[in-house]
């Protein structure tokens, strides 16, 4: 399916605040660049805001979340977690594009010096429950997959995929003064 905005500003808030779905499908929307044929467009991969949680104090900042969201994909976007120097989430904010033929990445081990390694987890903002919970890789279903890999949930060793992978809107509420961190693709 094929959309056209006539105004492309509009265009591009709509994008960014994705990702969408109809009817619990994913819509992967791409930017179409003239000349380019509809067989060039890349559809494997998809921006999701993506919440970490679990980080320590003390790494709680936009250093840290463009660490992490380069070692996931290719980094858009880092939310600052404080405004006016104040804390207002307990998490860090990141938005990437990730490859959506692979399984979705569920969280890290952070060695600590001195304390032992932490699970620190990721939550996919905007993720219907339409992944296959054995492989977690988007759209499709048990008698089409290719990797039917069991992934228990119960441990953090392994990648964790059932219903909760996803989380609702993670947005500061009104934050004047709240700056973001865009990276140049």
């Amino acid at each position: 399916m094929l959309f056209s905005f006539k105004d492309r500003k509009k265009g591009l808030q709509i994008m960014q605040n994705g990702p969408w779905n109809v009817r619990g499908n994913m819509v992967n929307l791409r930017l179409w660049w003239k000349g380019e044929s509809v067989f060039e467009v890349d559809y494997d991969f998809m921006e999701f805001w993506i919440q970490i949680h679990g980080i320590p104090h003390d790494f709680m900042d936009k250093e840290t979340g463009v660490r992490i969201g380069e070692m996931l994909g290719v980094l858009a976007e880092v939310e600052d977690p404080k405004t006016d120097d104040i804390r207002r989430r307990s998490y860090l904010r990141i938005r990437i594009s990730i490859n959506i033929t692979k399984s979705l990445p569920t969280g890290f081990w952070l060695d600590r010096e001195e304390l032992p390694p932490l699970w620190v987890f990721f939550r996919h903002e905007r993720l219907p429950n339409n992944y296959y919970f054995k492989c977690g890789i988007l759209g499709h279903e048990k008698k089409t997959c290719k990797n039917p890999i069991a992934m228990p949930c119960w441990d953090p060793t392994k990648k964790k995929y059932a219903p909760g992978l996803g989380s609702g809107h993670g947005r500061l509420g009104s934050t004047a003064g709240g700056e973001s961190s865009k990276q140049q693709r």
